[in-house]
């Protein structure tokens, strides 16, 4: 769900729509996993001459679709 730059929409509000589809779906015995990404850190520590999907995969071990959702 897009939050930034809409009216109306910050960080607390994509947390909220967040807790609301993980609550339910833990009630009803489903099995949950939520993955959080900081990439502003990767940005600051890449050499800017190296290519960031080189670093996510030589260094981190990211492959095939995780790697194609960074590119």
């Amino acid at each position: 769900m897009q939050s930034a730059y809409r009216a109306h929409h910050s960080t607390e509000t994509a947390i909220v729509v967040v807790h609301n589809d993980l609550i339910p779906a833990i009630d009803s015995g489903d099995v949950c996993a939520l993955v959080l990404l900081d990439l502003s850190a990767a940005f600051e520590t890449v050499d800017h001459q190296t290519l960031l999907l080189q670093v996510f995969s030589r260094r981190f071990g990211t492959t095939d679709l995780a790697l194609n959702w960074c590119a």
